[in-house]
């Protein structure tokens, strides 16, 4: 279904020191070879402010992406290695190997390196690029999905999440999942600050579900709603009046 990108989560590592350029996050559509194509936006982040402590990190788009379907979210250190970067190290960090399920390695593209800045080359980093390392990237995007329409979800392999409705929510936010094994199920809220404001665990005991959460005691504001399993996270907006 049709959703809006409105932001990333994203975790990264590194040493600090000196930093002159900027970094961006990147959201592209998926071309026919199954890798990034098309620019849609994006935000840039000072790399010299950039957290790489290793917790989360929210950093809203100023404009909403509109994605139809599939898409990437990237993270780009931009052209380092001609624009004297300074002594800091920043990383995108990701999952041990191994936390990437095999089967899923047939699928080409789902995670991609770009391997030049001046030239436009994408690759499958599983298969291009040599190391067969089975991980995911810590990065995620966040929707701002509209719960107009029961066929409006964001998903993660088998991993669905649908619409959080009511949005605009006042004392409970609710939001349904769906995926082919049951099990539990990690949830958090985010305020806009990237600080978790209220975190809870709950037990799928069937394939469909709907998870709850009292929102009475936060204040005011647009938090992102996250959810976890073993094969992903998604998350999106929603707002209290």
């Amino acid at each position: 279904g049709s959703n809006q990108v409105t932001g990333v989560i994203a975790y990264h590592t590194g040493s600090n020191g000196t930093y002159s350029e900027d970094c961006e996050y990147k959201v592209y559509s998926v071309g026919n070879d199954g890798l990034p194509d098309s620019e849609l936006g994006k935000i840039a982040v000072s790399g010299s402010s950039l957290d790489i402590s290793g917790k989360a990190i929210y950093t809203a788009l100023s404009t909403p992406v509109s994605v139809s379907d599939s898409f990437f979210i990237s993270f780009n250190v931009g052209d380092y290695a001609h624009h004297s970067p300074g002594t800091k190290k920043i990383a995108l960090m990701h999952g041990p190997d191994g936390s990437r399920d095999p089967a899923d390695t047939i699928r080409y593209g789902r995670n991609a390196i770009r391997w030049h800045d001046h030239v436009i080359v994408w690759k499958d980093f599983y298969v291009d690029n040599g190391t067969k390392v089975k991980t995911h990237y810590a990065i995620f995007p966040v929707l701002a999905m509209e719960n107009t329409s029961v066929s409006n979800f964001a998903s993660s392999g088998s991993f669905k999440m649908f619409a959080a409705y009511p949005n605009p929510a006042v004392n409970r936010i609710n939001v349904k999942v769906n995926k082919a094994t049951p099990s539990d199920i990690k949830c958090s809220i985010m305020d806009q600050k990237g600080s978790v404001v209220k975190q809870w665990q709950e037990q799928m005991h069937d394939s469909e579900q709907v998870l709850s959460a009292d929102i009475t005691s936060l204040p005011s504001g647009q938090y992102i709603l996250i959810v976890k399993d073993g094969s992903g996270q998604l998350a999106q907006t929603f707002v209290k009046p």
